[in-house]
Protein backbone atom coordinates (compact mmCIF):
# COMPACT_ATOMS: atom_id res chain seq x y z
CA UNK A 1 0.00 0.00 0.00
CA UNK A 2 1.36 3.35 0.20
CA UNK A 3 3.90 4.75 2.35
CA UNK A 4 1.59 7.91 3.19
CA UNK A 5 0.56 6.69 7.16
CA UNK A 6 -1.35 9.94 7.48
CA UNK A 7 -4.86 9.96 9.52
CA UNK A 8 -7.15 12.54 11.13
CA UNK A 9 -9.36 10.92 13.29
CA UNK A 10 -8.65 7.86 13.17
CA UNK A 11 -9.69 7.88 9.42
CA UNK A 12 -6.93 7.94 6.03
CA UNK A 13 -5.69 11.21 4.67
CA UNK A 14 -6.38 9.81 1.63
CA UNK A 15 -8.77 10.73 -0.90
CA UNK A 16 -9.92 9.43 -4.49
CA UNK A 17 -9.85 12.11 -7.53
CA UNK A 18 -13.16 11.85 -9.09
CA UNK A 19 -14.58 11.36 -5.37
CA UNK A 20 -15.07 6.99 -4.17
CA UNK A 21 -14.38 5.89 -7.75
CA UNK A 22 -11.29 7.73 -9.14
CA UNK A 23 -8.03 6.50 -9.18
CA UNK A 24 -5.58 9.14 -8.87
CA UNK A 25 -5.80 9.48 -5.15
CA UNK A 26 -3.93 11.96 -3.01
CA UNK A 27 -3.14 12.71 0.66
CA UNK A 28 -4.38 16.32 1.44
CA UNK A 29 -2.21 16.13 4.46
CA UNK A 30 1.14 15.90 3.15
CA UNK A 31 0.63 16.33 -1.18
CA UNK A 32 1.35 12.72 -1.96
CA UNK A 33 0.04 11.05 -4.76
CA UNK A 34 -0.43 8.13 -6.40
CA UNK A 35 -2.21 7.46 -10.28
CA UNK A 36 -3.57 3.75 -10.67
CA UNK A 37 -2.45 0.68 -8.93
CA UNK A 38 1.43 0.35 -8.52
CA UNK A 39 1.49 3.28 -11.03
CA UNK A 40 3.54 6.48 -10.07
CA UNK A 41 3.64 7.49 -6.16
CA UNK A 42 4.56 11.13 -5.39
CA UNK A 43 5.83 12.18 -1.66
CA UNK A 44 8.06 14.80 -0.72
CA UNK A 45 11.70 13.88 -1.91
CA UNK A 46 10.74 10.89 -3.74
CA UNK A 47 8.90 9.27 -6.73
CA UNK A 48 8.13 5.44 -7.10
CA UNK A 49 7.26 4.49 -10.64
CA UNK A 50 7.05 1.00 -11.90
CA UNK A 51 8.63 0.32 -15.22
CA UNK A 52 6.56 -1.20 -18.22
CA UNK A 53 6.77 -0.67 -22.29
CA UNK A 54 7.01 1.96 -23.79
CA UNK A 55 3.68 4.47 -23.57
CA UNK A 56 2.13 6.37 -26.31
CA UNK A 57 3.35 9.21 -27.37
CA UNK A 58 2.43 12.34 -25.72
CA UNK A 59 0.71 15.27 -26.76
CA UNK A 60 2.84 17.53 -29.18
CA UNK A 61 4.93 19.85 -27.44
CA UNK A 62 5.52 17.54 -24.16
CA UNK A 63 8.02 14.69 -23.50
CA UNK A 64 6.86 11.60 -21.29
CA UNK A 65 9.38 9.83 -18.67
CA UNK A 66 9.01 6.54 -18.24
CA UNK A 67 10.85 3.87 -16.59
CA UNK A 68 11.92 0.77 -19.04
CA UNK A 69 13.48 -1.60 -16.59
CA UNK A 70 14.48 -1.79 -13.12
CA UNK A 71 17.05 0.38 -13.74
CA UNK A 72 16.95 2.36 -16.91
CA UNK A 73 14.33 5.53 -17.71
CA UNK A 74 14.19 6.71 -21.14
CA UNK A 75 11.88 9.96 -22.30
CA UNK A 76 9.84 9.62 -25.35
CA UNK A 77 8.28 12.96 -27.82
CA UNK A 78 5.42 13.06 -29.75
CA UNK A 79 7.57 12.04 -33.18
CA UNK A 80 8.11 8.26 -31.13
CA UNK A 81 11.45 9.60 -30.57
CA UNK A 82 13.04 8.09 -27.52
CA UNK A 83 15.84 9.38 -25.46
CA UNK A 84 18.12 7.02 -23.04
CA UNK A 85 18.15 8.95 -19.64
CA UNK A 86 20.05 6.16 -18.29
CA UNK A 87 23.10 7.52 -16.36
CA UNK A 88 26.63 6.26 -16.95
CA UNK A 89 27.96 7.54 -20.50
CA UNK A 90 26.14 5.01 -22.63
CA UNK A 91 25.12 5.01 -25.70
CA UNK A 92 21.16 5.63 -26.99
CA UNK A 93 19.86 4.05 -30.32
CA UNK A 94 19.17 6.89 -32.42
CA UNK A 95 18.35 5.79 -35.70
CA UNK A 96 19.15 3.49 -38.88
CA UNK A 97 19.26 2.71 -42.43
CA UNK A 98 19.53 -1.04 -43.46
CA UNK A 99 18.94 -0.94 -46.72
CA UNK A 100 21.92 -1.32 -49.26
CA UNK A 101 22.69 1.49 -51.40
CA UNK A 102 25.67 1.54 -54.37
CA UNK A 103 26.76 4.39 -57.05
CA UNK A 104 28.85 3.80 -60.15
CA UNK A 105 29.49 7.75 -60.08
CA UNK A 106 32.24 9.13 -60.42
CA UNK A 107 31.55 13.49 -60.64
CA UNK A 108 29.74 13.93 -57.60
CA UNK A 109 28.81 12.65 -53.66
CA UNK A 110 25.99 10.54 -54.41
CA UNK A 111 23.50 9.70 -51.07
CA UNK A 112 23.92 6.04 -50.04
CA UNK A 113 22.89 5.68 -46.07
CA UNK A 114 20.36 7.98 -44.58
CA UNK A 115 19.13 8.08 -41.34
CA UNK A 116 16.08 11.15 -40.92
CA UNK A 117 14.04 12.45 -39.01
CA UNK A 118 16.48 12.10 -35.76
CA UNK A 119 17.34 15.30 -32.91
CA UNK A 120 20.91 15.58 -32.25
CA UNK A 121 21.07 18.40 -30.27
CA UNK A 122 25.01 20.38 -31.04
CA UNK A 123 26.08 19.40 -27.40
CA UNK A 124 25.32 15.87 -28.01
CA UNK A 125 28.58 14.03 -29.83
CA UNK A 126 27.12 11.02 -31.39
CA UNK A 127 28.91 7.85 -33.23
CA UNK A 128 28.14 6.45 -37.08
CA UNK A 129 28.53 2.91 -37.94
CA UNK A 130 28.09 1.44 -41.03
CA UNK A 131 29.27 -2.02 -43.70
CA UNK A 132 30.86 -0.83 -47.25
CA UNK A 133 31.77 -2.58 -49.97
CA UNK A 134 33.94 -1.34 -53.35
CA UNK A 135 33.63 -4.06 -56.01
CA UNK A 136 35.93 -3.30 -59.44
CA UNK A 137 36.19 -4.20 -62.56
CA UNK A 138 38.51 -1.92 -63.17
CA UNK A 139 42.13 -0.22 -61.10
CA UNK A 140 40.65 2.62 -58.57
CA UNK A 141 39.05 3.31 -55.35
CA UNK A 142 35.89 3.63 -53.72
CA UNK A 143 35.64 7.59 -51.72
CA UNK A 144 33.45 7.95 -48.77
CA UNK A 145 31.63 11.30 -47.99
CA UNK A 146 29.65 13.05 -44.73
CA UNK A 147 26.70 14.54 -44.92
CA UNK A 148 24.94 16.76 -41.93
CA UNK A 149 21.95 18.14 -42.12
CA UNK A 150 21.85 19.36 -45.72
CA UNK A 151 25.90 20.12 -44.99
CA UNK A 152 28.64 18.53 -47.42
CA UNK A 153 30.74 18.49 -44.27
CA UNK A 154 33.32 15.73 -46.11
CA UNK A 155 33.49 15.55 -49.70
CA UNK A 156 34.65 12.29 -51.45
CA UNK A 157 36.69 14.47 -54.22
CA UNK A 158 39.32 12.99 -52.95
CA UNK A 159 39.29 13.98 -49.28
CA UNK A 160 38.12 11.00 -48.44
CA UNK A 161 38.92 7.02 -49.20
CA UNK A 162 37.27 3.97 -48.22
CA UNK A 163 39.46 1.94 -50.60
CA UNK A 164 41.62 4.53 -52.56
CA UNK A 165 44.52 2.03 -54.30
CA UNK A 166 45.32 1.20 -57.75
CA UNK A 167 44.05 -2.86 -57.31
CA UNK A 168 41.35 -4.25 -59.14
CA UNK A 169 40.71 -6.34 -55.87
CA UNK A 170 36.82 -6.27 -54.99
CA UNK A 171 37.08 -5.04 -51.10
CA UNK A 172 34.31 -4.83 -47.74
CA UNK A 173 34.80 -3.57 -44.36
CA UNK A 174 33.73 -1.76 -41.39
CA UNK A 175 33.40 2.27 -40.99
CA UNK A 176 33.35 4.16 -37.63
CA UNK A 177 32.63 7.88 -37.80
CA UNK A 178 32.87 9.79 -34.36
CA UNK A 179 31.25 13.36 -34.75
CA UNK A 180 32.26 15.47 -31.27
CA UNK A 181 30.59 18.31 -29.86
CA UNK A 182 29.91 21.22 -32.67
CA UNK A 183 30.93 24.08 -31.08
CA UNK A 184 33.31 27.04 -32.74
CA UNK A 185 37.07 26.60 -33.75
CA UNK A 186 36.40 22.64 -33.52
CA UNK A 187 33.81 22.61 -36.51
CA UNK A 188 35.86 20.17 -38.51
CA UNK A 189 36.62 17.48 -35.56
CA UNK A 190 35.37 14.62 -37.60
CA UNK A 191 37.52 11.71 -36.88
CA UNK A 192 37.05 7.87 -37.60
CA UNK A 193 38.90 4.71 -39.61
CA UNK A 194 37.86 1.85 -41.71
CA UNK A 195 39.17 -1.48 -41.84
CA UNK A 196 38.71 -3.81 -44.98
CA UNK A 197 39.34 -7.46 -45.74
CA UNK A 198 41.57 -6.54 -48.71
CA UNK A 199 45.32 -6.21 -47.51
CA UNK A 200 46.31 -3.65 -49.56
CA UNK A 201 47.38 -0.61 -47.71
CA UNK A 202 47.35 -3.15 -44.55
CA UNK A 203 43.71 -3.18 -45.02
CA UNK A 204 43.55 0.11 -43.27
CA UNK A 205 42.70 3.63 -43.82
CA UNK A 206 41.62 7.05 -42.39
CA UNK A 207 38.36 8.59 -42.84
CA UNK A 208 39.39 10.92 -44.83
CA UNK A 209 42.19 13.65 -45.76
CA UNK A 210 40.26 16.82 -44.71
CA UNK A 211 41.52 19.21 -47.89
CA UNK A 212 37.77 20.49 -48.23
CA UNK A 213 34.30 19.96 -47.82
CA UNK A 214 32.66 22.38 -45.16
CA UNK A 215 32.05 23.26 -41.04
CA UNK A 216 30.00 21.19 -39.24
CA UNK A 217 26.62 23.28 -38.11
CA UNK A 218 26.18 23.99 -35.20
CA UNK A 219 22.19 23.50 -35.00
CA UNK A 220 20.62 20.15 -34.03
CA UNK A 221 21.36 17.51 -36.66
CA UNK A 222 18.56 16.13 -38.35
CA UNK A 223 19.63 14.14 -40.33
CA UNK A 224 22.92 12.14 -41.36
CA UNK A 225 24.24 11.10 -44.44
CA UNK A 226 26.98 8.57 -45.76
CA UNK A 227 27.65 9.49 -49.01
CA UNK A 228 29.74 8.14 -52.07
CA UNK A 229 31.54 8.18 -55.46
CA UNK A 230 33.97 6.03 -57.41
CA UNK A 231 37.56 7.39 -58.39
CA UNK A 232 36.96 5.59 -62.14
CA UNK A 233 34.45 3.88 -64.00
CA UNK A 234 34.11 0.58 -63.51
CA UNK A 235 33.71 0.96 -59.76
CA UNK A 236 30.80 0.36 -57.52
CA UNK A 237 30.94 1.87 -53.86
CA UNK A 238 28.17 0.25 -51.51
CA UNK A 239 26.82 1.55 -47.85
CA UNK A 240 24.52 -1.11 -45.56
CA UNK A 241 23.71 -1.17 -42.15
CA UNK A 242 24.19 2.07 -41.26
CA UNK A 243 23.44 3.12 -37.20
CA UNK A 244 23.77 5.87 -35.38
CA UNK A 245 24.20 6.37 -31.70
CA UNK A 246 24.43 9.25 -29.31
CA UNK A 247 26.75 9.44 -26.21
CA UNK A 248 25.36 9.93 -22.99
CA UNK A 249 26.81 13.07 -21.44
Amino acid sequence: MEDCTHRKFKMSTWVGIPPFIGRLRTCWQCGAVKAGRNSVTLAGNYIDMTHASAPSDPASANVRVYADTASGFKMRNSSSTETDLSAGGTLSFVGSDTSAATTTNTSSDQDLGVVGSISIAATTPFYIFASMTVAKDNNGGGYLGLKLNSTQVIDGHGESKMSNHGSDVDTSGAICIYVPVRQANYLRAVGGFMHTGDDVNNGYAGIYEYTGGADMPTVTITSVTLTGMASTSGITVGIDEMFVYAVAN
